[in-house]
C-alpha cells in the first residue's frame, strides 16, 4: 500500500528580534547592601558593566573578548560577594555574549532567586538571549549543520519559554536527525505555548504565523507519534486540533480528519475510523489527493471494496497518478482474497470476476508509468488464474494462455525497479529515489532510465536520465535523481527504459 504523507513539514528559517534588549549593565540598585541579595555595586560589577557596554559597541571577536572579560569580572564579584545578586545578573548577561547559554540560564535563575525585583528585567534578558541562540541556530541550518542547530534551538528554549519558534525548529531538527522522541517532546512543548492566547500587539501576519505553527505542530506531532506506534495518541492530537480550531480552512480540516481516521484505523478503532470516513465522503469538494487519503483510511479499516472505489475516484480525477492506480490494484486484490474465502455462490463468483477484470485494467495502466514493477505482474498473474478458474471452458483457456504468456515475461525480465519515492526537497526541486534489483542481467551492464514529471494535462514538466550499473545477480542497488517542477502543476511521474 502506497501511503500519503498527511503531514505538513514547515520550518521558519527567518531570523527574529526580541521585544526588549539587554540592559548592558545599567542595573537598578544602590551602592550599599541593604538586605541579603540586594544589588550593590563593587569594583568588579562596575568593571563588568563597563565591559558589557564596550561589547555592545563592538562586533565580532572584539565583542566576544569584552564579554569574556565582563564574565570574569562578574564571577570575581560572585566569589568575593556571593550574596550580591548583581554579580549573577551581570554574569548572565556576559554569558549570553559569549554563547554560554547554560551558564546564562543558571546565573539568571540565581539572580532572581536572590532578588525578585530583577524578575521583569531578567525576562527581557532571557528573551534577548533567546534571540541570540535562535538566530545562531538559523545560521547553522543555512550551513546544513543540523546537530549544531538543534543544540542552539534547545539552548534558546532553555533560556526563554514564552515563544514557540525555537520549539518548532527543535522539533524539525530532531525529525531530520531521526530523533522521534525529541521531536515529540519539542512539538508538545510548542503546542503548550501555541494553545495559549497569542501575545498582545501581534500584527495580522504574526497572528497568521501563530495559527500556521499550531497546525504544523499538531500534524507533525501526530505523525511522530504514529511513527512510534502510538496511533491512538496521534488520533487524539488531531481530534484536539479540530476541536480547538473550528474555523480552519476546508482543505486543512479535511487533511486533519483524513489523517485522524487513518490513525484510528491503525489503532484498531475501525468503527470510529469508518464513521469519520463516512463524514468525509459526504463532501462534494474532494480532490484527487483527498480521495487518495480516504482510500488509505478505508484500506486500513479493512474495507477494501470501498478503498478501491476511493482510489478509482482519485485516479479518475488525476489519471497521471501511478500511486492511486497501484493502490487501486492492491485494494481490489485484497478484496478478491476475502471473496475467495467466502462460500461459492453465483453472486460471489460474479463479484470476483469483476474484481479480476478491474485488477487487470488498472494494472495495465500502472505499467505505462512503472514498467519494471515485477510485483505488479504477480497481481496480474493471480487475476488471470482467477478468471480461468471461474470462466466457461472456452474463455478459461484464453485466460490460461494469457497467464502463461505473462509468466514467461515475468521470468524473462532481467531486472526490476521498486520502492520508487518522490519527495519535495525545497522550492520546486523533487528528489526521486528507487531500488534496482538484478535478476538475471549481466553484472556491470548499464541500465538507463528516464524519469518524467507531468502536469494535469499530461504535459512534460521535466525529464532526467539516470544510469545505473547492474550489481551481481540477486543483489540490489539504490539510485536517485532530481526533477525540477517549476514548469507546471505536478500531477504524476513515470519512467521508461532507454536502449
Amino acid at each position: 500500500m502506497i501511503r500519503g504523507n498527511g503531514v505538513i513539514l514547515a520550518f521558519a528559517v527567518a531570523a527574529v528580534t526580541a521585544c526588549a534588549s539587554a540592559g548592558g549593565g545599567a542595573v537598578e540598585g544602590g551602592n550599599d547592601v541593604l538586605e541579603v541579595g540586594r544589588p550593590a555595586d563593587n569594583a568588579h560589577t562596575r568593571m563588568a558593566g563597563v565591559r558589557i557596554a564596550q561589547a555592545t559597541a563592538s562586533q565580532g571577536e572584539a565583542a566576544v573578548a569584552h564579554y569574556e572579560a565582563a564574565l570574569s569580572e562578574a564571577l570575581l564579584s560572585i566569589q568575593n560577594d556571593p550574596e550580591n545578586a548583581k554579580g549573577y545578573l551581570l554574569a548572565g548577561q556576559a554569558a549570553i555574549g559569549t554563547g554560554d547559554w547554560i551558564q546564562a540560564d543558571t546565573m539568571f535563575d540565581r539572580a532572581v532567586e536572590m532578588y525578585p525585583g530583577y524578575a521583569d528585567q531578567i525576562v527581557a534578558e532571557r528573551e534577548q538571549g533567546w534571540v541570540s541562540a535562535y538566530n545562531a541556530g538559523i545560521e547553522e541550518v543555512n550551513a546544513q549543520n543540523i546537530e549544531a542547530a538543534r543544540d542552539l534551538f534547545a539552548a534558546a528554549d532553555r533560556l526563554y519559554q514564552a515563544r514557540p519558534e525555537a520549539r518548532m525548529n527543535l522539533g524539525w531538527a530532531n525529525m531530520r536527525l531521526g530523533n522521534t522522541e525529541g521531536a515529540i517532546e519539542a512539538y508538545r512543548g510548542a503546542l503548550e505555548i501555541l494553545y495559549d492566547e497569542p501575545p498582545t500587539g501581534l500584527d495580522e501576519e504574526q497572528l497568521q504565523a501563530w495559527d500556521r505553527d499550531r497546525r504544523v505542530a499538531s500534524f507533525n506531532l501526530a505523525q511522530m507519534l504514529a511513527q512510534s506506534g502510538r496511533h491512538a495518541e496521534a488520533a487524539r492530537v488531531l481530534g484536539d486540533y479540530l476541536d480547538r480550531n473550528p474555523d480552519i480552512d476546508s482543505p486543512t480540516k479535511l487533511q486533519a480528519m483524513t489523517a485522524q481516521a487513518n490513525f484510528l484505523a491503525a489503532a484498531g478503532q475501525e468503527d470510529e475510523a469508518k464513521a469519520l470516513m463516512d463524514q468525509i465522503r459526504d463532501r462534494s469538494d474532494l480532490s484527487s489527493a483527498d480521495w487518495f487519503q480516504i482510500g488509505i483510511g478505508l484500506f486500513n479499516t479493512g474495507d477494501y471494496g470501498e478503498a478501491a472505489d476511493a482510489f478509482a475516484q482519485a485516479a479518475e480525477l488525476n489519471p497521471y497518478s501511478r500511486d492511486a492506480l497501484l493502490n487501486l490494484v492492491q485494494s481490489l486484490y485484497s478484496e478478491a482474497l476475502d471473496l475467495d474465502k467466502a462460500e461459492a455462490t453465483p453472486e460471489r463468483d460474479a463479484r470476483l470476476r469483476e474484481n479480476y477484470a478491474r485488477i487487470l485494467e488498472a494494472a495495465d495502466q500502472v505499467r505505462t508509468f512503472d514498467p519494471l514493477n515485477r510485483n505488479l505482474l504477480s497481481f496480474m498473474l493471480r487475476a488471470y488464474r482467477g478468471q480461468a478458474d471461474l470462466a466457461p471452458d472456452a474463455e478459461a483457456e484464453r485466460y490460461r494462455q494469457l497467464s502463461q504468456d505473462l509468466f514467461r515475461e515475468y521470468q524473462a525480465q532481467p531486472y526490476e525497479v521498486a520502492d520508487i519515492s518522490l519527495s519535495m526537497q525545497g522550492g520546486d526541486a523533487a528528489g526521486v529515489t528507487g531500488v534496482l534489483t538484478n535478476i538475471s542481467g549481466t553484472p556491470g551492464e548499464s541500465v538507463r532510465l528516464r524519469f518524467n514529471a507531468v502536469d494535469r494535462n499530461g504535459t512534460m514538466i521535466d525529464s532526467e536520465v539516470i544510469t545505473v550499473q547492474l550489481p551481481p545477480a540477486g543483489e540490489a542497488v539504490e539510485f536517485q535523481t532530481q526533477l525540477d517542477l517549476s514548469g507546471g502543476e505536478f500531477a504524476g511521474w513515470s519512467y521508461e527504459v532507454l536502449s
